[in-house]
């Protein structure tokens, strides 16, 4: 059954997680207009409506007025589930013509550092609380509004906003391998390890390796996830005498998932021997050490 342009806006809506009256101010509308639209009262809508709640939605007019994403999955939340990865995917994969110009991306206003950085605390917590269709709905404002810092900055904010985009394509990564949207989740963390790169914070770019080795357990290629994560491991391998809890964590993720990959692949030995903590320095007690591995790899 096919979706009406009321049936796009109430989807819409409820996915960027607004009220009607919400919808309606960010709009500069009526609220009894947004209820009629999402009603499908009789009589088509003024186009001019319909770019005032697609502003207000960040996403283009044509998404109201055109037909949902197929979806092949039934039950409950497809549609929403479907309706958000397409939005995502004009973001990560957009139209690209001569000279690398792009079209049909998310107008927004610059944004500062702290605004970012909220967003993606934010996004993060929704889609730990396993809210995956809100989150990757969001997401696409908020890749955007990153790309939009990073392109007009220079010096210290654009290498921060650099490793504030990698973050949100992590993020979205993450989330496209719930949905088992393998490919385009591997093209979001390419997209974030390229990002990292140029912030210069080398764990920004390792916590997106840990992710791509869970992609790559997802897609059963274990020895891949194995070198890949032994690899990274060892170039940010902590001095556990003096180090900081980030990069223990990090650190710690990457040889779980290097553990992970070996135990999937029939090797119970050397996944042990991934999680065995290291051997004490001559200063410290061996408890104080064993400790630290242990939190690293919580």
């Amino acid at each position: 059954m096919s979706s009406t342009v009321g049936d796009n806006v109430g989807r819409l809506r409820r996915l960027r997680g607004l009220t009607q009256e919400q919808l309606a101010e960010a709009a500069g509308l009526a609220g009894e207009t947004i209820q009629k639209l999402e009603q499908n009262k009789p009589g088509s809508p003024r186009m001019s409506t319909l770019r005032a709640v697609a502003a207000a939605l960040a996403v283009p007019t044509s998404v109201l007025v055109g037909p949902p994403v197929a979806s092949p999955a039934a039950g409950a939340g497809a549609d929403d589930d479907e309706t958000a990865v397409g939005l995502l995917r004009r973001v990560l994969t957009p139209a690209r013509g001569l000279s690398g110009t792009t079209v049909g991306g998310v107008s927004t206003d610059l944004p500062t550092v702290r605004e970012l950085q909220t967003s993606i605390a934010d996004i993060d917590r929704i889609y730990h609380g396993d809210d995956y269709a809100i989150a990757l709905a969001r997401l696409p404002v908020l890749i955007s509004t990153a790309r939009t810092l990073v392109d007009a900055s220079g010096g210290d904010q654009r290498t921060t906003g650099a490793g504030q985009l990698a973050q949100a394509y992590q993020i979205a990564g993450t989330a496209l391998i719930q949905l088992r949207r393998f490919d385009l989740a591997y093209h979001a963390l390419s997209l974030a390890l390229d990002v990292a790169d140029e912030s210069g914070d080398e764990l920004v770019a390792a916590s997106v390796v840990t992710t791509m080795c869970w992609l790559l357990l997802r897609q059963g290629r274990f020895d891949e996830a194995e070198r890949l994560a032994l690899a990274t491991a060892d170039a940010i391998e902590p001095r556990f005498s003096r180090t900081d809890p980030t990069r223990l964590a990090v650190w710690g993720w990457l040889m779980l998932r290097g553990s992970a990959a070996a135990i999937r692949d029939g090797r119970a030995d050397d996944a042990r021997e991934m999680l065995t903590p290291p051997v004490r320095q001559r200063s410290g007690s061996a408890s104080s050490y064993q400790q630290t591995w242990l939190f690293a790899c919580r």
